[in-house]
C-alpha cells in the first residue's frame, strides 16, 4: 500500500514563478569509451585478485585477497563509420582486440551524477567482433564472432586478473562456429552459445553446451535447440531457473524484417516455450534483467520501402536492406504473473537512437541502473554508414514513470500574490 503525506511551506518573495520539479530516467555520462566502439561484448565481472600481486600464494593462505567488480568490454568494430554502405552491403572494415574496464562511480548526493572511469586491459590475441564474453572461474573469457576478414573465428581466449594476461585455452569446433548469438555462463561454469549465424549467414537454432569447469579440458556438445533460428540476439537469465531470448534476425525471411518473438529455456523442464511477444520487432538490440524486470532497448528494425511513409534518414532503403535504427525501451515483468499473466509494456525512448552496441546492468546497493555503452547511431547520407560512439549512457528505472514506486519527494510550486506556496508530496511505501 502506498501511504501519502503533503507538507505546506509558505515563503515570501516577489518573483512569480510556477514550475514543478521532474526527473529523466536517461542520462549521459561525463566519460566516454577511450574510442568510437561497436558491435562489442560486455560482460559484470567479479574477481579475485592478491593485494600482493609478487606473492598471490602468500596473499591467499594469509586471507589478503581484494574482490573487485567491473564492467568488461572486449573487442567490437572500431571504424569511425561503424557499417558503411559497400555497394551490396554494409559492414564494419576496422576491428580490435582491445579490452577495456570499466569501473561506474554512483552519485552520493541527489545534485551528482554517476560517471565512472575506463582502464586499458592487456590486449586480446586477436581482434574480433560479434563475439560473446562470459566469465568462468576467475577469468574472462572470449568465443565466437568474426575477424576482420568476416571470417568465423574458432579460438577461446581468456583473461586471468592475476596474472594481467590473456591464454587461448581451447578451440570451437568447426560444426559449432558461430557470430552474432547469446552467450551465457551458469554458476557450474557451463557456457550455452545459442543461435546466431553461421559462415553464410544463415541463421542457426542449436544451442552448444560448453563445459568450461577445466580450462585445460574444455568440452563440448549439442543443447536443446530454439524454436525459430536467429541471429543478432542476447539473452539474460531469470533467477537462474531460466533463459529468455528474443526478437533478432533469420535468413527464413530473408531478413526482410526482424522477429519479435520470444523464447525461454526452463533448466527445470529442459525445454524451450513461447513467452509474449515483442511490442516491436527488433534486432542488434540488448536485453537487460535488472531488479527482476526484462528490458528490451534499441535495435535495428525495418521499413517498408514501398510504403507510403519512408523516414528521411534510412538511405538504407535506397540500397535494399530497409534498415532504421530504433529508440524505444520495452520491459517485462516477469515477477508481475505467471505465463499469459506478463506483456511486454513501452518504458519510453532512449536519448538517441542506437543498436549494435553493449549495455549491462549494474547493482549498488540495492539501486540498480543500467549502463548502455557505445553502439552506431542512425543513418548519415553524408558518409553513407551508421557512425560508431564511445557515448556511455545510464538508465535508472527508479526515476521511470512505470518503474517500481520508492520513497521520494515530488514538489511543484505555486505563486499567490508576493507569496510562495510549495507543496511537497512525501510518497512512502508501506
Amino acid at each position: 500500500m502506498t501511504r501519502y503525506s503533503i507538507a505546506v511551506t509558505t515563503l515570501l518573495s516577489t518573483t512569480i514563478l510556477t514550475t514543478s520539479v521532474t526527473a529523466d530516467p536517461w542520462s549521459y555520462l561525463s566519460v566516454g569509451i577511450p574510442v568510437a566502439l561497436s558491435d562489442m561484448a560486455v560482460t559484470v565481472m567479479t574477481y579475485t585478485t592478491a593485494t600482493d600481486a609478487t606473492n598471490a600464494t602468500t596473499a591467499e593462505t594469509n586471507g589478503r585477497e581484494m574482490q573487485t567488480k567491473k564492467i568488461m568490454l572486449t573487442g567490437g568494430c572500431v571504424s569511425p563509420k561503424g557499417n558503411e554502405f559497400l555497394g551490396d552491403y554494409f559492414a564494419c572494415l576496422e576491428l580490435t582486440n582491445k579490452a577495456y574496464s570499466f569501473t561506474p562511480i554512483p552519485p552520493k548526493t541527489q545534485f551528482q551524477a554517476w560517471t565512472g572511469t575506463f582502464d586499458s586491459l592487456p590486449d586480446m590475441p586477436r581482434e574480433r567482433a560479434r563475439h560473446g564474453s562470459f566469465q568462468v572461474h576467475n577469468n574472462l573469457c572470449v568465443i565466437g564472432g568474426r575477424d576482420t576478414s568476416d571470417t568465423l573465428i574458432d579460438s577461446i581466449d581468456c583473461y586471468d586478473p592475476t596474472t594481467n594476461a590473456w591464454t587461448e585455452v581451447g578451440t570451437l569446433p568447426e560444426e559449432y562456429l558461430t557470430s552474432d548469438f547469446a552467450a551465457y555462463a551458469s554458476d557450474d561454469n557451463t557456457v550455452h552459445l545459442i543461435g546466431g549465424y553461421n559462415q553464410n549467414y544463415e541463421a542457426l537454432s542449436q544451442v552448444t553446451l560448453v563445459d568450461m569447469s577445466d580450462l585445460n579440458d574444455i568440452k563440448f556438445e549439442k543443447g536443446v535447440s530454439i524454436d525459430t533460428p536467429r541471429g543478432d540476439i542476447s539473452v539474460v537469465a531469470v533467477d537462474d531457473s531460466s533463459l529468455v531470448i528474443s526478437g533478432g534476425f533469420t535468413h527464413l525471411n530473408d531478413f526482410a524484417a526482424p522477429l519479435n518473438s520470444v523464447e525461454q529455456f526452463n533448466f527445470g523442464s529442459q525445454e524451450w516455450g513461447p513467452v509474449d511477444a515483442l511490442n516491436e520487432e527488433r534486432g542488434d538490440k540488448q536485453l537487460i534483467n535488472l531488479n527482476g524486470k526484462i528490458y528490451a532497448m534499441g535495435g535495428e528494425g525495418r521499413v517498408d520501402a514501398s510504403g507510403p511513409e519512408v523516414p528521411d534518414d534510412v538511405f538504407a532503403v535506397a540500397a535494399g536492406q530497409g534498415s532504421i535504427v530504433l529508440d524505444t525501451v520495452e520491459v517485462l515483468d516477469l515477477t508481475a504473473g505467471d505465463g499469459d499473466d506478463v506483456e511486454w509494456k513501452t518504458e519510453g525512448d532512449m536519448p538517441s537512437s542506437l543498436f549494435r552496441f553493449g549495455a549491462s546492468g549494474w547493482d549498488e546497493d540495492g539501486d540498480g541502473v543500467i549502463f548502455v555503452f557505445g553502439g552506431q547511431v542512425g543513418f548519415e547520407p553524408e558518409c553513407e554508414c551508421f557512425r560508431t560512439t564511445e557515448k556511455v549512457m545510464v538508465f535508472d528505472p527508479a526515476k521511470s514513470a512505470l518503474g517500481t514506486p520508492s520513497a521520494g519527494v515530488a514538489m511543484s510550486v505555486v505563486v499567490v500574490g508576493h507569496v510562495i506556496v510549495v507543496f511537497a508530496m512525501v510518497m512512502m511505501l508501506a
